[in-house]
């Protein structure tokens, strides 16, 4: 599953956009956490649903599964190598993975509703209209160029006047 990372950003500009859009953005990630974990749970009833299969055919015939002596280590062991359980066994945790994936998408979400909370009260206190630089970062960067360049004519024509 692709963890879409837009849905995570932030935007001072559009907060009221932030909020509005987060409930909708909530139900969508925890809808696919629960299908995840469901198919996940399938996945494991499905994985002991073919080990008790394999189980029952290996007993009845252990010579074509090449076991001359039927004990429960041994069934097991050979049931755990069979490749049809290795490769359920890799999709239920593949499916496992990403269900734990989107579970951290969730507490993702969960961290932007915190961090729009605390964005929302700084806007509405003022506290961005005297930090220009910290509302828009790119304007920070222009600031720092004009103030250099401001300061290399301003070192020019003082030494042309000395001289």
């Amino acid at each position: 599953m692709k963890i879409d990372e837009k849905d995570l950003e932030l935007d001072l500009y559009k907060l009221d956009e932030g909020w509005l859009d987060l409930p909708l953005l909530s139900l969508k990630w925890s809808q696919k956490l629960v299908e995840t974990e469901m198919d996940t749970r399938n996945l494991k009833i499905k994985v002991e649903q073919l080990r008790a299969t394999i189980d029952g055919k290996m007993r009845e015939n252990p010579g074509e599964y090449g076991i001359q002596k039927i004990t429960e280590g041994t069934i097991t062991a050979a049931i755990t190598i069979h490749p049809a359980v290795v490769e359920a066994l890799q999709e239920c945790n593949d499916k496992d993975r990403e269900s734990k994936e989107v579970k951290a998408m969730c507490l993702a979400i969960e961290a932007k509703r915190k961090a729009l909370e605390g964005l929302t009260q700084l806007y509405s206190t003022g506290y961005f209209a005297n930090k220009p630089i910290l509302a828009n970062p790119g304007y920070e960067m222009t600031q720092e160029k004009e103030t250099a360049k401001l300061n290399t004519e301003s070192n020019k024509k003082l030494l042309r006047k000395k001289v």
